[in-house]
């Protein structure tokens, strides 16, 4: 059974963790974009966000900062943003993930979302972050990610068919090699065992103190995303302008 922790600062503490300085290695595996555009990614910046699909936290930082940040003025065409899932091999060779079943069936779910229609994605992350987390027995989860598939526009029978799909199975092995890879500190499995999530690297740099990716404002994020050249017209924003990561 995975503990549920109900305070938020316990829960980052105990699920998602203090993260030590983690090594900078650069898988090159899956990488799934959030939006394509006609410049190539290497001529922008990187947004690279590892979160898990039912973690308080993760819902509470997609729900604000990051809904806000890629809805800001011209930010979302000008930057390569990349989501990766935190999932790992369980101690019973099942997939182990934030508050969720072996197997992490949610995950699953929002992988193969973000597999189908990459251009959509979020639209399908906003609806699911701002749904209450799933508890146990962590029933309705197909039907939430149904109606999250609808509202984004992304074909609910392609996501089924690929939840139950090799296919399915070979992003779940990618994003558990990826994640185990990136985060050694987090692979380590056991139910309260930390994920470390949400965690955000801005072209390889960790963002907030140890990791925490929530603790950065937003208008820390678009100051760093801004700092790297790129023409939006979020960067002119005065709210902007003074801040300092």
């Amino acid at each position: 059974h995975i503990l549920v922790v109900q305070a938020r600062c316990s829960l980052r503490s105990f699920l998602c963790g203090p993260t030590s300085d983690s090594n900078m290695y650069r898988y090159s595996g899956l990488a799934l974009l959030l939006i394509g555009g006609a410049a190539t990614a290497d001529s922008k910046p990187v947004f690279d966000y590892t979160f898990a699909s039912n973690c308080p936290v993760c819902k509470s930082f997609g729900n604000t900062t990051l809904k806000a940040l890629y809805g800001a003025d011209g930010i979302a065409d000008a930057v390569d943003f990349q989501v990766h899932a935190g999932v790992r091999m369980g101690l019973f060779k099942d997939y182990e993930c934030v508050l969720e079943k072996p197997g992490c069936p949610m995950t699953r779910y929002m992988l193969c979302a973000l597999d189908t229609k990459p251009a959509n994605i979020m639209a399908y992350l906003n609806c699911w972050n701002e749904a209450a987390v799933i508890r146990w027995p962590y029933t309705g989860v197909a039907s939430r990610a149904q109606a999250c598939a609808e509202r984004s526009e992304i074909d609910w029978q392609l996501i089924s068919a690929c939840s139950s799909s090799d296919h399915g199975d070979q992003l779940m092995e990618r994003e558990a090699t990826y994640f185990t890879e990136r985060f050694p500190d987090f692979a380590h499995a056991g139910p309260g065992k930390p994920f470390g999530v949400p965690h955000v690297y801005i072209d390889g740099e960790e963002m907030g103190a140890k990791g925490w990716a929530e603790k950065v404002p937003y208008d820390g994020y678009v100051h760093k995303l801004c700092g790297t050249g790129i023409k939006a017209a979020a960067c002119h924003s005065p709210e902007t302008a003074q801040v300092v990561v």
